[in-house]
């Protein structure tokens, strides 16, 4: 399609072709008054009814991760739009884009992905294809909504009767072509699998084969990388009533910038942790794993405290490993607990690992006073330990005297697919580079 005059598309004018599609030409363009925009052309008139869909869905649509609906006609039998020029294409972007920034990308999408279905629209073509990144790179915007579903439209128009979307990131029902197997829980699903490309070094996931995400991801963090994961997981199912809802979704990932952007600062500074399970706020998981002195027996319970059938566990150990490739220098280990007991004393030891066991070279020991309180106990052990790089165990046991029981909490659901026993402070890291 060559250059037309600037008038053919209303006040329009072509400036530079952007790209075609399979649907549409697209263009640079602009109007006389000198706003720019992104000029799209449909190329089969026969699917008209496609682009009045689009155009509905621009106008309905206020998001601000979306571009902003600016004009509309037709010329020569073909419809076209104009929506605002909100900067550059994702791919070309991608290799130079920080954690924080594909984050805080992907944050967008997941923004703009929740404003539609709030309108009741469907975009069925999420893909990093139709995202587009700010001229500063401090935003992402979702494009392109050729293909989509708009519930309260006529549903002869929301049915295809072939495959659509792509295949990489199109949900499983989408290769059916029909609503009402492709609702808002495809949208989701591709947006798994757009984290993951994002986070992956632009890796594809095939289907639900979640199973092995671990350690496929781009460097970055083990306590990011679990929360990614989790994410994920919770995206790319193969049912769709067992996927995430886009407001959750939206409040998990912008919990997760809030805590990269932390950890990120943090590491700039030499900080760096080594085992993370709490949220934002501190929150842990109501359950937990107890620990409980020998011979202790339920007169020894504080007077507040029922336990139904004590647990005969003495110790908890969970494994670490210092994943920063230099030494580290501990200063603070954090962990909730909570003391069943009247009063009680448990021994915190880190210990170097011996083919998956704890081995008896202790790297410290520490004891930790309690007493019997209704709600969990943040306690904070200073510390100067040496952690050299590798896995080692941090052991927690309590003592016989006086006899002690104790609960010790975990990360929240929503914090971490693999959860253990022991966080770090959230107050500035535990460990700094020796």
């Amino acid at each position: 399609m060559g250059k037309r005059k600037k008038d053919n598309y209303g006040d329009w004018e072509i400036l530079s072709p952007l790209g075609e599609g399979g649907q549409a030409w697209t263009h640079h363009v602009r109007h006389q008054d000198g706003r720019v925009g992104v000029l799209k052309v449909i190329k089969n008139p026969k699917r008209g009814w496609r682009f009045d869909r689009e155009v509905m869905a621009l106008k309905r649509l206020q998001s601000p991760a979306v571009p902003k609906f600016l004009d509309s006609g037709e010329l020569e039998n073909r419809p076209w739009v104009v929506t605002e020029n909100c900067g550059q294409p994702l791919l070309e972007v991608i290799n130079q884009a920080t954690l924080v920034c594909r984050l805080s990308w992907f944050r967008d999408i997941v923004l703009a992905t929740r404003d539609a279905h709030q309108a009741e629209i469907v975009h069925r073509d999420i893909k990093p294809d139709n995202v587009v990144i700010s001229i500063d790179k401090s935003g992402a915007y979702l494009i392109d909504f050729g293909i989509c579903a708009i519930s309260d439209s006529d549903p002869s128009h929301n049915t295809t009767l072939e495959a659509f979307g792509n295949p990489a990131f199109a949900a499983p029902e989408c290769t059916l072509g029909h609503l009402e197997q492709s609702e808002k829980a495809s949208d989701i699903y591709s947006l798994g699998k757009v984290l993951y490309w994002l986070m992956s070094d632009r890796k594809p996931i095939f289907r639900e084969e979640t199973s092995e995400l671990e350690g496929t991801l781009l460097s970055i963090p083990a306590n990011i990388e679990a929360r990614v994961i989790d994410i994920i997981r919770a995206c790319v199912k193969e049912s769709p009533q067992n996927r995430i809802m886009a407001e959750e979704l939206l409040i998990r990932v912008e919990n997760l910038l809030v805590y990269t952007e932390k950890i990120t600062q943090e590491e700039n500074q030499g900080l760096y942790r080594i085992i993370d399970n709490f949220g934002n706020n501190g929150e842990f998981h109501p359950s937990g794993r107890s620990i409980v002195s020998p011979g202790f027996s339920t007169q020894d319970l504080h007077s507040s405290q029922v336990v139904a059938g004590l647990l005969e566990n003495r110790i908890q150990a969970v494994r670490v490993e210092n994943k920063a490739n230099i030494t580290l220098r501990i200063h603070r280990i954090t962990i909730a607990i909570r003391c069943l007991s009247p009063v009680g004393q448990v021994y915190l030891s880190l210990v170097e690992d011996s083919e998956g066991v704890p081995s008896d070279r202790e790297l410290g020991v520490y004891s930790l006073d309690l007493i019997c309180r209704s709600a969990q106990q943040i306690s904070a052990i200073e510390c100067d330990i040496k952690i050299a790089p590798g896995r080692f165990w941090i052991l927690l046991k309590p003592t016989d005297l006086p006899k002690t029981y104790a609960s010790i909490h975990a990360a929240t659901n929503g914090v971490s697919s693999h959860r253990s026993v022991f966080a770090e402070s959230g107050d500035g890291g535990i460990a700094v580079a020796s």
